[in-house]
């Protein structure tokens, strides 16, 4: 989700076609869920465009070989690997194959939306999908939690869109802060060093915000100003959250209506 809070901010144009998708498709009413998703392309396009650009495990996991085998290239060459070899799939470079991933240093959520991409696949009402994604991992040592991640990729980033403005945070000039194309911590999961700021975030009890003893009206002052009145789950941002000094710059500015009645139809 920081990889896609990243992508949103330095892509601010693929941002506004994500949240007319959503408001054309969900209206002011409510907010999204997971049966809206067969009619949000776009939403699911922008999910697997993240993983692709940003892959979590960008190093891959190790495959041994539990016998013999022999591999076949396309220029008709044939490879023995013995039983125990090792194979490391790299996933920061799979996913900048040129050939199936044309300009593939880019955010380019139309892979998966626009005919003539290799990716590209019909009908949109099912694809694109993120199952069998390489993000994932491959063969029996495929992620269990695929399905999981998947939906909860996408009920995030449809709510994201339906409620909050996303930009990056302005100097005392007013010229606008960019963060880095790359600052991620290293390891075995990578995860991006940014934070959420907004000024207005910080008025209220952050203690009691993050053991869950949170009021609407405490909400209702952390977060505004999107056209319509609208509602966010806050759990999913709780370890966002932090005062100025405990994040480091470049922040993201995050910009949300005030919370409408319908927050008490939020699950958890």
């Amino acid at each position: 989700m920081m990889s896609f809070m990243l992508a949103m901010t330095l892509h601010p144009a693929e941002y506004t076609k994500l949240q007319a998708e959503v408001d054309e498709v969900v209206g002011n009413d409510r907010i999204p869920s997971f049966d809206d998703m067969p009619s949000l392309p776009r939403v699911r396009a922008v999910a697997k465009e993240v993983l692709r650009w940003r892959p979590v495990t960008a190093g891959g996991l190790p495959h041994t070989l539990t016998r013999d085998d022999v591999y076949e290239m396309k220029d008709g060459r044939r490879l023995f690997f013995p039983a125990r070899s090792n194979f490391h799939p790299v996933q920061w470079s799979i996913h900048r194959e040129p050939n199936r991933y044309p300009d593939p240093d880019n955010f380019r959520p139309e892979r998966c939306l626009e005919k003539g991409w290799p990716t590209f696949k019909e009908p949109l009402t099912q694809y694109p999908s993120l199952q069998n994604f390489s993000a994932f991992g491959f063969g029996r040592r495929i992620c269990p939690g695929l399905n999981i991640a998947e939906q909860s990729l996408y009920i995030l980033i449809s709510r994201i869109a339906w409620c909050c403005n996303l930009s990056c945070k302005t100097s005392a000039d007013d010229q606008v802060i960019k963060p880095p194309l790359y600052n991620y911590v290293a390891g075995f999961n990578i995860k991006a060093k940014y934070s959420i700021c907004d000024e207005d975030v910080y008025n209220f009890d952050k203690a009691s915000f993050l053991i869950g003893k949170i009021t609407t009206q405490l909400v209702v002052t952390a977060l505004e100003r999107r056209a319509q009145p609208k509602a966010i789950q806050p759990g999913g941002f709780h370890k966002r959250v932090g005062t100025p000094s405990e994040s480091a710059a470049p922040y993201w500015r995050v910009d949300v209506e005030t919370l409408s009645q319908s927050f008490i139809t939020i699950p958890g």
